[in-house]
Formats: C-alpha cells, structure tokens, sequence
C-alpha cells in the first residue's frame, strides 16, 4: 500500500518532514488494515440480514447466510455477504421472487412466488452505520501506525 502526496504548485519547503511522516506512513500501514476495518460492518450485516429471513422460510436458508473476507492485499479489501451456494441454493428467488412457472416436466404449474428481500435491505438499513464502522476502523489502524513512525 502506497499514499503519495504531491504539491503542484508553491515551494516546497517546510513539507519535507511531513511528506517523510506520510512516506513512512504508507510503509508501515499492514495490506490487510482494511479487511479488519471492513469486518464489524459486514458483521452488521450479516446479522441484519438473519434478523430478515423470512420467518416462513426453513432453517436452511438461515444457515446458509456467511459473511468472509474474499480479498486482502496491498491493492485493498473486500467482504462477501451472503447464501452458501450448497444450503441456500434457493436464496436468489426469496429475494428476488419467481414469475409463474412449469415445473416437472409441465406436469405443475407454479403460481409464482413474491419477492422477499432480505440481504438488499439488510445493507439498505445499515448504510450510514456501514460508513461509520469502516471510518473508525480504519482510524484507529491509522492511529495506531503514525504513532509508530512520529
């Protein structure tokens, strides 16, 4: 992970301490800072997201919800919230719902089922507390790093 800082216009004197405190700054900033910053929110919402699960449902879709840490490197982080593919293989049409269709070979017509949205909202609600999280987090990384490079 890299800050650069650079002035375009002005001399430049003065700033060659500060633009040493940033340098070090970015050395010392651990790649994987941000996936710790990012873990509270996607914990939000995971537990947002279980509190939504239709109550109708089966205890499977509930046991398939996951939120995991899918990429942390120099370049940043990334968390994914969602079904398990194998437990909750059906996840996309409680949220999204399913228009009339055939099922067994035409033998059944399904009448459709309504949407039933409950990751969408779950990230929906947390919004403004998602942004909080992820700015303390990443401030108290900060913190503690430019307390090591003063």
């Amino acid at each position: 992970m890299s800050i650069t800082i650079s002035w375009t216009t002005g001399p430049r004197n003065g700033f060659a301490e500060l633009e040493d405190v940033f340098k070090r700054l970015g050395e010392a900033v651990r790649p994987e800072f941000l996936s710790e910053a990012i873990r509270p929110a996607a914990e939000l919402v995971l537990a947002t997201a279980q509190e939504l699960v239709p109550k109708r449902s089966d205890e499977q879709l509930l046991r398939s919800l996951f939120a995991e840490e899918t990429l942390a490197d120099e370049q940043g982080a990334e968390w994914a919230i969602g079904c398990e593919r194998r437990l909750g293989w059906y996840a996309p049409m409680v949220e999204f719902g399913t228009k009339p269709h055939e099922e067994r070979h035409g033998k059944y017509v399904h009448p459709g089922a309504v949407e039933r949205p409950f990751l969408r909202p779950a990230l929906d609600q947390n919004r403004d507390e998602i942004v909080r999280l992820i700015g303390e987090g990443i401030a108290k990384d900060l913190e503690a790093v430019s307390a090591g490079v003063r």
